[in-house]
């Protein structure tokens, strides 16, 4: 899992209030597919997260995309999750 950017509260709210997370959350992390995806959340493990921190993982030539809303400890975080839908 890498760390590709951070966003702003003011992103991070505008996703929270939105009725449709996947379109914002694309946006914000300017993500340019015809992919259809899916928004969650979940647990991630990542060192040293930091609140609005964006990662993607690679998995099955699939890439998921991650915003850490609450660091849990040093190594775990609460994040919302963009996911591709097969």
């Amino acid at each position: 899992m890498i760390k590709i950017n951070q966003i702003t509260e003011d992103q991070f709210n505008k996703l929270k209030k939105s009725k449709n997370p996947v379109k914002v959350f694309k946006e914000i992390i300017n993500l340019q597919t015809n992919k259809k995806y899916g928004f969650g959340d979940t647990t991630i493990q990542v060192e040293n997260g930091q609140f609005l921190d964006v990662f993607k993982n690679t998995f099955k030539e699939n890439d998921i995309y991650y915003i850490v809303v609450k660091p849990i400890d040093e190594e775990l975080s609460f994040a919302y999750s963009l996911y591709p839908t097969f």
